[in-house]
């Protein structure tokens, strides 16, 4: 099961694992990443070991923004596995997306730097299966026709792999809809 801290600060992990943790019809089974911002250091996963969890989104990582904040969400990853997770929904090994919330959205930012590593043999029930990295589609009120307008963008350096994951609808290493992947 998941437990977790909050609050203001720097977060690094350098080495260790990650392993064997569920957030069930939740975010992120191993870590879960919200509301960072671009002024403050982000928080920093460094050879760092993210295996076997499993999430309803992100069942390794979930790395999400809310709809309804102004705070932007930054993570970045040298090194490391994230490998053998698992999510019902979408994102196997990462999910990098907004989380709606019921007021009117504001421009976040989402951002994954991913410098290093591998990301494999991770599975999804639906988008995903490696990464998902999507702008939020999901109206902020249920009466309103008005989609989020973040900037979801998945940034993945030379020096890092991606294959090997399976996904139930569609996109087994990664899906991306209306974000960027560079």
């Amino acid at each position: 099961t998941a437990t977790g801290f909050g609050g203001v600060g720097q977060v690094e992990l350098t080495g260790g694992t990650i392993r064997q943790n569920s957030a069930e019809n939740c975010y992120g089974g191993g870590l879960f990443c919200w509301g960072s911002n671009d002024t403050d250091t982000p928080p920093l996963l460094a050879g760092t070991d993210i295996l076997q969890n499993s999430a309803k989104y992100g069942g390794g990582i979930a790395n999400a923004g809310p709809a309804s904040s102004q705070n932007d969400t930054f993570l970045r990853m040298t090194g490391g596995r994230v490998e053998e997770n698992t999510a019902t929904v979408d994102g196997g090994g990462v999910y990098n997306a907004e989380m709606p919330y019921f007021t009117r959205p504001t421009a976040d930012k989402v951002q994954f730097l991913f410098e290093g590593g591998s990301i494999r043999q991770n599975s999804a029930g639906g988008l995903g299966g490696g990464v998902y990295n999507a702008r939020g589609r999901t109206p902020a009120n249920p009466n309103d026709r008005q989609t989020s307008v973040g900037r979801m963008a998945f940034i993945m350096s030379d020096a890092a792999l991606l294959y090997d994951n399976t996904a139930g609808t569609g996109g087994d290493d990664a899906w991306n809809d209306n974000g960027v992947m560079v």
